[in-house]
């Protein structure tokens, strides 16, 4: 079976043999050793000299981690929500809110759209007292992505004191994030995404100026769990403060011993680019819409005629047992998601378009084009590659 789907994303071997190795304790020297290496890859990953906090937990409880443990009683949190995800970011720093005071300016866009410069400008003209501004890089149930540098930009010129969250689970290790020259504070992904890993680790990577704040921080009401002081305290230490995900510790070294063998973060953002142009132009040539008005590198959304697209996936599986993920929300059964992420390549790329192409051919026969779109991600993917 063939994953296209933006998480879980494809395991390769070689880090399914890591995570299958026997158990072993995690306070010893040798797994704070494991700990250590693993964070000189996360820090090359993310593009920081900052900590990069890993915790036991989904994308979902990172991103919680990071808003409760750096927002501040009384103050106001700007939160970009375009789609299901950051949607779900502006409830978290609402339940924030209920508990410590404060206020929630969510900047409510249509689903497909981005979040820009204009949008946060306004917001931070109305909010009194910003001390947290959330962004979702790239939200995943539209596939699209926002213009995460210069919108940082404007948010460091304007409100300097404001913590800059960073929901990165589909775009770190996959498109173009430099997190310390872009300025941010805190940035999660995921395992399972770019990284190539079962689920179940979630990283918050912290600017430096993140990271002291979280360390003097004395606020016990936050749910120990998502308080990064313990995280941060335990990481000087060169460890975990609670029971981590040992065998996924394993894999991760793997994975990111596979990224640096294969020319380091920003090959992958290349090549990640390649994938997705090729994909987009099939697509299009196949007679199908691209979803998204800003679309991402690291996933594609494909509008579908007549609500099919839950159809052309079930055939997918079924017939060729190649797996894309469906639309979410208003979108369910209007789209389908292709992901270029992690360890997908020139192969699997090709292979899920031509799959899409044969779903068109035997479920909307006569309405579109799918040789078309198979010769470009041929001619893309294969011919100029050889050239």
């Amino acid at each position: 079976m063939l994953l296209l789907t933006p998480g879980p994303t494809p395991v390769p071997q070689s880090v399914l043999d890591a995570v299958s190795r026997p158990v072993a304790p995690h306070r010893t020297p040798e797994f704070e050793a494991l700990y250590a290496q693993c964070q000189d890859g996360l820090q090359r990953l993310f593009c920081t000299r900052g900590p990069v906090l890993t915790l036991a937990t989904s994308g979902t409880g990172a991103m919680e981690a990071a808003i409760w443990s750096l927002a501040a009683e009384g103050a106001s949190i700007v939160v970009g929500a375009n789609g299901k995800f950051s949607e779900r970011w502006e409830s978290t720093c609402g339940r924030f809110v209920d508990a410590f005071g404060g206020s929630v300016l969510g900047l409510a866009k249509e689903w497909g759209e981005a979040v820009t410069v204009d949008d946060v400008s306004e917001a931070l003209d109305a909010a009194n007292d910003v001390r947290l501004v959330v962004l979702t890089h790239c939200e995943t149930s539209t596939a699209t992505i926002s213009d995460l540098a210069a919108i940082a930009k404007l948010v460091r010129k304007r409100a300097p004191e404001a913590y800059i969250v960073v929901d990165g689970i589909t775009t770190v290790g996959a498109v173009d994030v430099d997190m310390d020259e872009w300025g941010l504070d805190a940035v999660v992904c995921a395992s399972q995404k770019a990284l190539g890993l079962p689920p179940g680790l979630g990283f918050v990577a912290l600017s430096d100026r993140a990271a002291k704040y979280v360390r003097a921080r004395e606020e016990t009401s936050i749910p120990m769990y998502l308080d990064l002081s313990a995280y941060m305290h335990a990481h000087i230490a060169g460890t975990t403060p609670f029971t981590p995900a040992i065998n996924l510790h394993f894999g991760l070294a793997e994975s990111l011993r596979l990224i640096d063998e294969d020319g380091g973060v920003t090959t992958r953002w290349q090549r990640t680019r390649r994938f997705a142009d090729a994909a987009r132009r099939a697509f299009v040539a196949m007679g199908l819409e691209i979803a998204s008005q800003a679309p991402s590198n690291s996933v594609t959304a494909v509008r579908v005629p007549d609500s099919k697209a839950n159809d052309l996936r079930a055939w997918c599986h079924q017939e060729r047992a190649v797996v894309f993920a469906g639309g979410q929300g208003p979108w369910a059964g209007e789209v389908f998601r292709m992901s270029h992420m992690g360890f997908i390549g020139a192969e699997e790329t090709i292979t899920g378009v031509e799959a899409i192409g044969a779903a068109l051919t035997a479920v909307c026969p006569g309405q579109f084009t799918p040789d078309a779109g198979v010769d470009v991600i041929r001619e893309k993917l294969i011919h100029e590659a050889a050239r």
